[in-house]
């Protein structure tokens, strides 16, 4: 049985803090401020890569295979989110170009790290 580890999850809730610090807007602050504070939050997707990779390993090592479970839940997050997402932008008549790429590798802007993880 696996425990959860609080200081990762304090890593991880400061890390998401700094997601959203990279994506903000910051209205009328000086554009270098603005800057030095998005320079400064890029360790937080890397960070987020490396947890994951951490949590997944020992799964992988101790089956010794391909890990198709794991793949197999990314897959079904991405598709149902992707489903989700293309509702959403016909219920708001907002055109865009449907493609299978865009559902599969998670181009529809939020839905990208779930590609990642795939890949």
């Amino acid at each position: 049985m696996q425990y959860r580890n609080n200081t990762i999850d304090i890593f991880r809730i400061t890390a998401a803090f700094f997601i959203v610090c990279i994506h903000s807007h910051y209205g009328s602050l000086n554009p270098e401020i603005v800057g030095y504070i998005k320079i400064s939050s890029r360790w937080a997707v890397p960070f987020f890569f490396m947890i994951t990779g951490y949590f997944v390993f020992p799964t992988i090592e101790l089956d010794n295979k391909f890990p198709t479970k794991i793949i197999s839940k990314l897959i079904s997050i991405q598709l149902i989110s992707s489903a989700i997402f293309i509702l959403i932008k016909v219920l708001n008549n907002e055109s865009f170009n449907f493609r299978l790429s865009s559902v599969l590798i998670g181009t529809y802007y939020h839905l990208w790290f779930i590609g990642s993880m795939i890949f």
